[in-house]
């Protein structure tokens, strides 16, 4: 997806004294695209999933692509029936660790938990709820799309043609890169300190775990708190010392001999090692930055976001206790997208 301005200039905004109402007028020029060679892969190559297709193939398709979450669509019908997430696969984990009482893989295995990752789709998606399937025309105005991915909380809208058929998924983080690359054009607020924003909600609202936790606990109350990552807490001193996201998840998908499969082997693991075995699989072998401090800048959050591809960053005190959240949609919101 790609964002570009209609028929207007861009107008050149000082820095030094947009406000709000300069800010609202810049965004205003703009429209929200999807398809042409500005996607990130093969123009009109949408990563959509169909209801004929396994619960395992579609979630092979969100690792290989490195998305998650891709519309459903269902080709008897002619429509689209959601979308289908990483978290809906947590959730789909979860719900067979429930049944196999957590306690090993042979009473996974006799709990029929397989059965789930091979059956269709259609019965896994929208499992979280967590990932609505919310069409948007294609040529949408920016300031619109904002308000859907920030007051609304969605994570991503679908763009589609006048046939409704998807062109493509604009996401919460393609609409950061755009903001990262535009931030100065977009006033004041960027020099804000994230505890002026509101950001440090104090430790009791940060959902963490602690580094000795399985990793099945830690999805379980990711699912519960509904949201995307963990902070992973060292069990001595409280401080940060990484984050599990519904990414790792990649680590279940193992080549066999007999094919692909999911192996829950590493739920039984700790989150450290479940997190590491995540980062070993991964090209990027550094852990990412995951935390800031409460008087980093509304501008600095944009560009650590930017630069790690993460959805939140924690924040921390001087002894890197969490002590608050700062995620995507925290940043959408904090754009003024009303006159």
């Amino acid at each position: 997806g790609h964002i570009f301005d209609g028929e207007v200039e861009g107008t050149a905004v000082s820095h030094g004294h947009s406000n709000d109402a300069q800010v609202y007028a810049f965004l205003g020029q703009f429209k929200v695209y999807a398809g042409g060679e500005l996607m990130p892969f093969e123009p009109n190559n949408i990563i959509e999933v169909w209801t004929t297709e396994s619960v395992y193939d579609a979630f092979t398709k969100l690792i290989r692509y490195n998305v998650l979450a891709a519309p459903v669509y269902n080709p008897a019908e002619d429509k689209y029936i959601g979308l289908i997430d990483m978290v809906d696969l947590a959730t789909l984990a979860m719900k067979i660790f429930d049944r196999a009482a957590l306690t090993d893989l042979s009473s996974l295995r006799t709990a029929g938990g397989s059965d789930s990752f091979t059956g269709t789709v259609e019965a896994a998606s929208n499992l979280s709820g967590f990932d609505p399937f919310v069409p948007v025309p294609n040529g949408t105005d920016l300031l619109s799309v904002l308000r859907l991915l920030g007051e609304r909380g969605l994570r991503r809208v679908c763009m589609v043609d006048p046939s409704q058929r998807v062109m493509g998924v604009v996401s919460q983080s393609l609409i950061l890169s755009w903001l990262h690359e535009n931030k100065a054009h977009l006033g004041h607020d960027m020099r804000k300190t994230i505890e002026a924003l509101g950001f440090v909600s104090g430790p009791e609202l940060v959902v963490t775990v602690s580094e000795s936790a399985l990793a099945a606990e830690a999805f379980k109350k990711m699912i519960d708190s509904g949201v995307t990552s963990v902070g992973v807490v060292s069990d001595e001193t409280g401080e940060l010392l990484t984050a599990l996201s519904v990414r790792d998840l990649k680590v279940l998908r193992q080549l066999t001999d007999d094919g692909p499969q999911f192996n829950f082997a590493p739920m039984f693991e700790t989150v450290m090692s479940f997190v590491s075995m995540s980062r070993m699989m991964t090209v990027v072998d550094k852990a990412p930055i995951v935390h800031v401090h409460a008087s980093a800048t509304l501008a600095e959050v944009i560009d650590k976001l930017a630069a790690t591809h993460l959805h939140r960053l924690f924040v921390t005190d001087d002894e890197r206790k969490p002590i608050g959240v700062v995620s995507l949609g925290d940043v959408i919101r904090a754009i003024p997208t009303r006159p």
